[in-house]
């Protein structure tokens, strides 16, 4: 597998500690591509039209989970 794009993991982090916790939260060597994709956190919109499909939260998580 191979690192293309990455969510900064806090407000603020940098490409290369958003890198760095990927990398220590993976369970294996992870290849990182040269020039990655920032990817941008979802709006409001995208996460209520995702919760659509996942009323249960099933695959997102109970807001407990992240407390």
């Amino acid at each position: 597998m191979i690192l293309t794009g990455y969510v900064p993991f806090r407000n603020g982090a940098s490409e290369e500690e958003s890198v760095r916790n990927i990398k220590e939260s993976c369970g294996w060597k992870l290849k990182i591509k040269d020039k990655l994709q920032a990817i941008s956190l979802p709006v409001d919109e995208e996460i209520l039209f995702i919760r659509c499909f996942d009323p249960k939260r099933y695959f997102l998580g109970s807001e407990e989970s992240k407390k």
